[in-house]
């Protein structure tokens, strides 16, 4: 885009589905506490609105989670996520989020500004992790006699706390790869791959175990949600992104899922952030890290 067209679209008043969108997440705690934009907010809420119109009861399996616990909420609305991460919790970082016992303990302000600003936090230590998985229950509204964290069992964390009317749980498998390569039943309703820096679980390094697994645990008419791990792709150019945009497809038709096309509104909302932010290719943190999604869905037999 050139400034002409950076300047149109900043112009542009929201109407329809997307200013609907916008009061909507205008209204949400993450963004009246300045932990997300509202226009990101509104682009996962627009999403929800097409893998979970309902708010049904769904699972998540999240794929290298990470302490972004806001985002797969909002995009899905789930009442349990799996989240997949090779980071081991400590004793000091679970007591740290139970009870949010870390919350008015100091994060530095460049990694909230760049939260907000760019979608993802700096690589952290495991008590920084913690004061960042502190920050996202904080700033969902969560209350600290609501939050519960404890480790499992040998293999990881949950993490139960309340949000939105709702309970809601988390497991932390503390595991990378490996974790599609054992044979464990845990059926999903929808998987999610923010960004992992080039990593994809449809496409992993150990051959078709991620696939394979995701596509057999994957509940009927459940959704893959997913988006660049390779970042500049997202912005570069036109020509790279449907790029990206058509390996998706190839990507999902081989594994026999089928794309889902974006809401229209949700595809505004991208160019407000893009407007906004405008876009240098040599500098991959200058766009909102993972945020453009693409979905596909599994159907029915």
């Amino acid at each position: 885009m050139n400034e002409r067209v950076f300047r149109h679209i900043k112009e542009r008043q929201p109407v329809g589905e997307e200013k609907r969108l916008l009061d909507r997440a205008a209204r949400l705690e993450v963004v009246r506490t300045c932990l997300l934009s509202s226009i990101e907010a509104a682009y996962y809420l627009g999403w929800r609105d097409v893998v979970n119109p309902e708010g049904k009861p769904k699972t998540v399996l999240y794929s290298h989670m990470g302490p972004d616990i806001v985002t797969p909420l909002l995009a899905t609305d789930a009442t349990e996520i799996i989240g997949v991460d090779p980071t081991v919790w400590n004793d000091d970082e679970i007591e740290g989020v139970n009870n949010l016992s870390w919350r008015d303990h100091q994060m530095p302000q460049s990694f909230i500004e760049l939260r907000r600003n760019k979608g993802f936090y700096a690589a952290p230590d495991n008590r920084q992790r913690a004061l960042m998985v502190c920050n996202e229950l904080v700033r969902l509204g969560a209350a600290p006699e609501d939050v519960c964290a404890a480790r499992m069992n040998e293999d990881g964390v949950e993490i139960v706390f309340s949000y939105g009317g709702k309970k809601r749980r988390i497991v932390y498998y503390e595991e990378s790869w490996d974790f599609f390569q054992k044979d464990r039943d845990i059926p999903f309703d929808i998987f999610y791959q923010k960004a992992s820096m080039g990593s994809n679980a449809l496409d992993d390094p150990n051959g078709d175990t991620g696939r394979h697994y995701i596509l057999s645990h994957l509940r009927s008419e459940g959704y893959v949600m997913q988006s660049s791990g390779r970042v500049p792709m997202l912005y570069d150019n036109v020509v790279e992104r449907h790029a990206w945009a058509r390996s998706f497809v190839r990507t999902a038709g081989a594994s026999g899922l089928e794309a889902v096309r974006a809401p229209l509104a949700c595809n505004r909302l991208i160019q407000r952030m893009r407007a906004r932010d405008g876009f240098d290719a040599s500098v991959w943190s200058s766009v909102l890290y993972g945020t453009y999604l693409k979905v596909a869905q599994k159907k029915s037999a």
